[in-house]
């Protein structure tokens, strides 16, 4: 039993097996086919184009999306994943990928065109009307444009502008015959919409019209016969009837409709003798039942007027018979002659009084008449007198219904309103329904909300699930300054809305939230338009224009995290779109001021698109807001890297240029005169700005000299000194070389001293200073010292050096100096503590110093004070006052002022005070003999220098 199972599962396993295998290798075969080399973006469109063609849609969509991932920008793969998506039916992401194709080539007319179509399908006229206006504006003498813009109109329904439109191009192409043929239709599709609406005046003008632009045509001439014959007009009918015959001679129908028009008047004899005619001139028409029938009316009529002539000879004498009237009121009728029938009717009421039955007789004979205004007089007095008939009623509710729409559209809406409740008393239910809509037409085109609303709901509570009524009734709302409500009330609509039809209906939802949201807006209501845009949310949670107004509401509140949250959302749903990343870049550098994170997003998108204006400027834009924090923590590097990144953006950028500068300037390197100089000042700033790129220029030139003369003075000037110094300096990359030559004279002799000093500064934040000099007099004999300098973060800066000094009494001095600076602001504040070795003893020198920068570091006021139990190194160097072991106190003042672009200037006077116990001082001596040391007593003594100061570079 076992093997007769297996064998026969047998062949079943085996068929599976092999269509499995073929299904494989197929894959594999269709998968190289459709191989396509991403790198080449010729056969991307030609392959993806070919597998359109071929139907194989999805396999295109999927090598165009790896496509897009590559080529983002490029506006013709959107396009033909666009061409996917109007394939799929899914018209929103059409709509995305198509618009982003216009942002890459805004003048690309297939998108537009195919752009239109989409509106078209899904019913936004409107829209779809104004991209045929761009089109004309590339091809304004398009017919094929024109004649879409026509039919757009046409399906809107706004006929009068599609004709007027269509006439308007007749006027174009006069010759063309297919506008004509349009232009023709048109007309027969009014002129029966005019005789469905009872309209037949007009519908007669029309056809007249249509008559002399296509005489050709036959049915023209039968319809203006037919509406002849409904008003009752068979004179003018018969003369139309004529005109055909004349251009279709024998044509059937014609025939017919005279032989008829003849039946109608009684023209029996007329009849038999056009009968005769016909069957002369055309033999083959058949007009044998015609004329059997006009003899048999012909012999009836002649017995009838022998009737007609009695009976109506016994009406003369007696209007009240009866019998008399109905038999000659009759005969009238037939005859269509309705005057002299209603001058019987008028006669035989006189006679008998009036009744129903002879007021129904003259409501019959106005209709046949054509008499409007007599019908509907008549009919609202026989409702009111028998206001018990049913079809009396109805007849009355129904030309209530036509005065209503003819004043709907005189846009007399107090007048429709009338009619339309006349409608509602007395009409059925069909013609109650239509009096309602009118009702909330009539009330809603006058602006009376509240009664459209009371209209609207009497429609709701008998159709409650016609979803379009909750979509007006929330429209209604907004109308009536309801705006929470609005949005509630129309999503009950949605709810009852069906799938197919949820796209449209958000589209209505989506119109409705922005009239409220722009509303809340203009108010300034900004927390208001946030709930409305985050409650338009929760119905379409990805609608795009829901999302921007989240975001900008939230960034106005400041509510940062919100803004990401929704940033965030928006980035991930439209990847393509770059506002979106630059909203949520901006709302990770507000809420967290974390601008290094947003910026790594922007560069992200400016590598990618680099030629996108709103991802360029956000980002410049954010470099410019971020670059004082920058400066202000010292990260001139970081500052540097993102500048040059905005100018490969934006070249010109002269904002930009001026912050390279200033991190130039930073980094004391020479091109900051170069960047700064782009930067335009103001009036008020011009003067400041000048003096400043002056400055940047000083420090941008490879060569210094320095001119220098103190004088010195005891208070009782009883001793001058002079000194003199030359300062060349030649500046390197990150180092400058000093030669210096300090020169005084004295009656005792000349003192020149020779100085050579190197300053390096490291790619760390390190630098040192090396000096040596030697003098023969007056001068320390031998200098040599070195310091090295640390630059911290929040411009704290610090030094410590080593100093060696032998004196001219072959003394030797060594020091140790350590010192603290910190700017804050434009201020620069020091603190040095200079220690010294002599003979074994040690002394100290404590000095703070402050200088306030007024435009540049050249344009300053200097402030110092000092302690000690010795005097300030500097003044040692010049040997114009040794101090040791005693109370010394300075105080000093001066200025520095950037002259030129070359020259700058300074003079900084300083005022020691000491404590003179038996110290030795070297006096001139009037007669110029030898300089004499003189103890002096016990006492405080000042001691003055002023120093001058004259700077040149170039």
């Amino acid at each position: 039993m076992t093997r007769i199972i297996t064998n026969q599962l047998a062949p079943n396993h085996t068929n599976r097996i092999v269509t499995l295998l073929m299904f494989f290798f197929l894959s594999l075969s269709s998968y190289g086919q459709t191989a396509i080399d991403l790198t080449n973006k010729v056969e991307i469109h030609t392959k993806i184009n070919e597998l359109y063609k071929n139907g194989d849609w999805d396999t295109a969509k999927n090598w165009l999306v790896k496509a897009i991932e590559k080529y983002p920008n490029d506006a013709e793969l959107r396009i033909l994943l666009g061409k996917y998506y109007i394939e799929k039916k899914q018209y929103k992401k059409a709509l995305f990928e198509l618009n982003k194709s216009l942002e890459f080539n805004p003048n690309n007319l297939d998108v537009k065109k195919l752009l239109l179509h989409i509106e078209t399908v899904t019913q936004r006229y409107s829209s779809a009307i104004g991209y045929v206006n761009e089109l004309l504006e590339s091809s304004p003498y398009s017919k094929d444009l024109w004649l879409k813009k026509i039919d757009l109109y046409r399906q809107q329904g706004n006929p009068t502008e599609a004709n007027r439109l269509l006439k308007r191009l007749s006027d174009i192409y006069p010759e063309d015959q297919s506008i004509l043929r349009d232009i023709n239709y048109q007309m027969e599709v009014t002129i029966d919409q005019k005789n469905k609406q009872g309209y037949y005046d007009e519908a007669i003008e029309l056809n007249k019209k249509l008559l002399k632009t296509n005489s050709n045509n036959i049915k023209n001439y039968l319809n203006l016969i037919n509406t002849y014959i409904k008003i009752g007009d068979y004179s003018n009918a018969l003369i139309i009837t004529d005109r055909g015959l004349n251009q279709f001679p024998n044509d059937p129908d014609l025939v017919l409709k005279k032989l008829s028009l003849y039946d109608q008047s009684q023209q029996y004899e007329a009849g038999l003798k056009y009968i005769n005619q016909q069957k002369k001139a055309t033999p083959s028409m058949n007009l044998d039942k015609q004329n059997k029938y006009f003899l048999s009316s012909s012999a009836q009529a002649a017995k009838d007027g022998s009737l007609f002539v009695l009976f109506g000879k016994l009406l003369d004498k007696n209007p009240a018979d009866t019998e008399a009237f109905e038999i000659v009121f009759n005969q009238l009728v037939s005859q269509h002659q309705y005057d002299e029938a209603l001058m019987v009717l008028n006669r035989h009421r006189a006679a008998i009084g009036t009744s129903k039955k002879l007021a129904l007789k003259e409501l019959n004979l106005f209709k046949a008449m054509g008499n409007t205004s007599k019908i509907k007089s008549i009919t609202r007095k026989l409702n009111t007198d028998y206001p018990n008939d049913l079809d009396l009623e109805a007849a009355y509710a129904q030309i209530s219904i036509a005065d209503a729409k003819d004043a709907m559209a005189d846009s007399n809406y107090p007048l429709a309103i009338e009619l339309w409740k006349i409608v509602q008393n007395h009409g059925d239910q069909e013609q109650r329904n239509s009096a309602n809509t009118g009702l909330y037409n009539a009330y809603f085109q006058s602006a009376n909300y509240n009664k459209a609303e009371e209209a609207l709901n009497t429609l709701l509570s008998i159709q409650p699930q016609q979803a379009n009524l909750y979509f007006k009734k929330a429209n209604l709302y907004y109308l009536l300054n309801r705006p929470d409500q609005a949005p509630l009330i129309y999503e009950e609509g949605l709810q009852k809305t069906e799938y197919k039809d949820r796209f449209y209906a958000l589209i209505g939802y989506e119109e409705l939230m922005v009239k409220i949201i722009k509303d809340a807006l203009e108010n300034h209501a900004i927390p208001v338009a946030l709930n409305y845009a985050q409650h338009w949310l929760t119905q379409d949670p990805l609608n795009k224009q829901a999302l921007e107004y989240a975001i900008s509401t939230a960034a106005t509140m400041k509510k940062w995290d919100l803004m990401k949250h929704y940033a965030a959302i928006a980035t991930q749903t439209y990847a393509e779109d770059v506002t979106f990343k630059i909203k949520l870049a901006e709302s990770i550098q507000l809420g967290n001021n974390n601008y290094e994170e947003a910026l790594d997003l922007m560069i992200q998108e400016i590598e990618t698109n680099p030629y996108h204006q709103k991802s360029n400027a956000a980002f410049i834009a954010t470099v410019v807001t971020y670059s004082p924090q920058l400066l202000k923590e010292k990260k001139s590097a970081r500052l540097l890297e993102l500048t040059n990144k905005a100018l490969r953006l934006d070249p010109k950028n002269k904002e930009i240029k001026y912050l390279k500068g200033l991190a130039y300037e930073q980094q004391k390197n020479d091109s900051a005169y170069y960047y700064q100089r782009y930067y335009e000042p103001t009036l008020l700033e011009y003067s400041s700005f000048k003096q400043r790129l002056n400055y940047l220029h000083q420090k941008s030139l490879k060569n210094e000299i320095n001119l220098t003369h103190a004088i010195s003075n005891f208070d009782d000037n009883s001793t001058k000194l002079n000194t003199s110094s030359f300062e060349y300096s030649r500046i390197g990359k990150n180092q400058y070389w000093t030669g210096r030559l300090n020169y005084t004279g004295r009656s005792g002799g000349q003192g020149i001293q020779a100085v050579a000093a190197w300053n390096k500064k490291w790619k760390t934040n390190w630098s040192h200073q090396i000096e040596f000099g030697m003098a023969n007099d007056y001068f320390p004999k031998l200098i040599a010292q070195a310091a090295l300098n640390r630059y911290w973060s929040k411009d704290w800066e610090t030094e410590i050096g080593l100093g060696y000094r032998r004196l001219t009494t072959d003394e030797k001095l060594y020091n140790v100096v350590v010192s603290v600076s910190k700017e804050i602001n434009d201020f620069r504040l020091s603190l040095k503590l200079n220690q010294f070795s002599l003979d074994k003893n040690w002394f100290y020198n404590l000095n703070f110093t402050g200088k306030y920068f007024i435009d540049t570091p050249k344009d300053y006021i200097l402030f110092q004070t000092g302690i000690g139990s010795s005097t300030d190194v500097d003044v040692i160097d010049i040997q114009n006052l040794r101090t040791f072991s005693i109370n010394n106190t300075q105080v000093g003042a001066g200025f520095g002022r950037l002259l030129t672009k070359n020259v700058s200037a300074n003079i900084i006077g300083s005022w020691h005070n000491f404590k003179n116990q038996n110290e030795t001082v070297v006096h001139e001596n009037d007669d110029n003999s030898n300089d004499t040391d003189i103890t002096t007593p016990a006492i405080y003594k000042n001691f003055y220098t002023l120093y001058f100061n004259i700077h040149v570079a170039f």
